[in-house]
């Protein structure tokens, strides 16, 4: 009976990803991204963040190629989170991972932030390495800032304050690193130390 019920589970959620992209992807598309969704779902991935990449696509008028080709990497990436973080990831920390992947962060980082959060969610930590790795902040020094915040207790609050308060400083010329590597410094409990400004050009 129980197996009965896991597969009839199993039957409504694909059903249920089905009909939401048929009513609003093209045929070409819908038989490009088919199977990588279906063996996503059957390696028990999370296949919502593949649909909406989907849907991503359809919006931005991506011919089915480039579709299914972004779909792919995203299940790839999905697929790497999860063997960094184990099956009982959550689907947020495992497209955060993703997203830390694709931003340059390696599998070895994933494990790190993760065991530097042991019994918790990790998918802040994650979002703000990646996040600070896109305003040009080094990879390894981002996992390297996240890690010594989290190594003094961060809480989440504490994760957004760090990802806002180097943005500021970005944007007041600081460099991205010297100002990462600063807040971390502070937020973690060291002495403080004067981050060098750069006088912006004036027009």
């Amino acid at each position: 009976m129980a197996v009965y019920v896991l597969t009839a589970c199993s039957v409504t959620a694909a059903l249920s990803a089905q009909s939401r992209l048929e009513s609003r992807v093209p045929a070409p598309v819908l038989a490009a991204v088919g199977p990588t969704i279906d063996s996503a779902r059957a390696a028990g991935l999370p296949t919502g963040p593949l649909e909406d990449k989907v849907l991503e696509g359809v919006t931005k008028q991506a011919d089915a190629g480039r579709i299914a080709a972004a779909v792919r990497r995203l299940a790839g990436e999905l697929a790497a989170a999860r063997e960094a973080f184990g099956d009982r990831a959550t689907t947020r920390e495992l497209v955060a991972g993703a997203g830390g992947l694709r931003a340059g962060l390696t599998r070895g980082d994933l494990v790190r932030l993760r065991a530097a959060r042991p019994g918790q969610n990790t998918a802040l930590a994650l979002e703000v390495a990646t996040d600070l790795i896109t305003q040009g902040v080094p990879s390894d020094t981002a996992t390297r800032v996240v890690l010594k915040v989290l190594g003094a207790g961060a809480s989440d609050a504490d994760l957004e304050q760090l990802r806002m308060a180097v943005e500021r400083d970005i944007a007041g010329g600081v460099p991205a690193a010297v100002a990462a590597s600063v807040r971390a410094r502070v937020l973690s409990g060291s002495p403080a130390t004067t981050i060098p400004i750069t006088p912006r050009p004036q027009n």
